[in-house]
């Protein structure tokens, strides 16, 4: 995230301003680009660097997309397979569920990578911006598997929820569309995500530049007994864990990634601390 950048809850019918990013949930629908695989990601609001909307509903099922036709990604480069990500382990398959083999991975590079969490989230009524609902959930049939916005370990059998541009116009390159289940791995990282979640900005970011920009969750589903909000600490693991800008989109992500590439389980941010580990 870019420090300095505004962001813009959505409450009701007003928008308040609140100092890092924009961000208001609207989800998305309809049939659209061709997709790999199960179809999703979703993220919400970016910390600090770049503004997403969001959406609440959930999403289920880990099923990565792949294939499909691919657009031309404006500001991206790349398509080839991943294989860089980071030297196999069996942690990438670790918990129940684990797939064997995953996806082929297809690299892209040149992408603009968010971060948001609870407190710059909204729900689908707009009614509130402090909540973990998501666009595309397990319960209303998506191939996901959540209900709300959801730190995992960042496995492939226990990945983390993110959100991308709108289901109904994903982002898609080199053959690889995000759709709500999709699932991708961020290197810098080291952990998979799964697209559970729509973000307005990264839409918007796509139809007007061909902009690749996906958000990625982090945190606890609710913030502590007693309190609203987890406030700053959050925040600024948000922005310090950021380094790409719109204008400068420097990330590189795997979507439909192999089940068994490098993880590390540490949590991104417990709730009271920023423990994010990146590479």
């Amino acid at each position: 995230m870019v420090r300095g950048a505004r962001r813009r809850l959505s409450l009701g019918l007003l928008w308040l301003s609140v100092g890092l990013g924009a961000f208001a949930c609207s989800s998305s629908s309809s049939d659209g680009a061709p997709s790999a695989g199960a179809s999703g990601t979703s993220t919400s609001a970016v910390g600090g660097a770049g503004s997403t909307s969001h959406s609440g509903g959930g999403s289920t099922s880990a099923g990565a997309a792949s294939g499909g036709a691919a657009h031309s990604a404006g500001s991206s480069s790349g398509g080839t397979s991943a294989t860089t990500a980071g030297t196999t382990s069996s942690a990438g398959m670790s918990g129940d569920g684990a797939v064997p083999g995953g996806g082929t991975g297809v690299t892209w590079d040149k992408v603009y990578v968010t971060w948001y969490g609870y407190d710059d989230n909204s729900c689908a009524t707009e009614a509130q911006h402090t909540c973990a609902n998501i666009a595309y959930p397990k319960s209303e049939g998506y191939p996901t598997l959540h209900e709300g916005a959801t730190e995992g370990k960042g496995t492939y059998a226990d990945p983390i929820t993110f959100a991308s541009a709108g289901e109904g116009d994903p982002e898609s390159f080199a053959g690889a569309s995000i759709k709500p289940g999709t699932l991708i791995y961020f290197p810098r990282v080291r952990k998979y995500f799964i697209m559970e979640d729509s973000c307005l900005e990264c839409s918007q970011d796509w139809h007007a530049s061909k902009l690749l920009h996906v958000d990625l969750w982090m945190g606890p589903s609710l913030p502590p007994a007693g309190k609203t909000l987890f406030g700053q600490p959050l925040i600024d693991c948000e922005n310090n864990t950021t380094i790409s800008s719109a204008a400068a989109p420097v990330d590189t992500i795997i979507v439909d990634p192999p089940a068994d590439l490098l993880v590390d389980q540490t949590a991104l941010f417990t709730g009271t601390q920023c423990t994010a580990v990146t590479y």
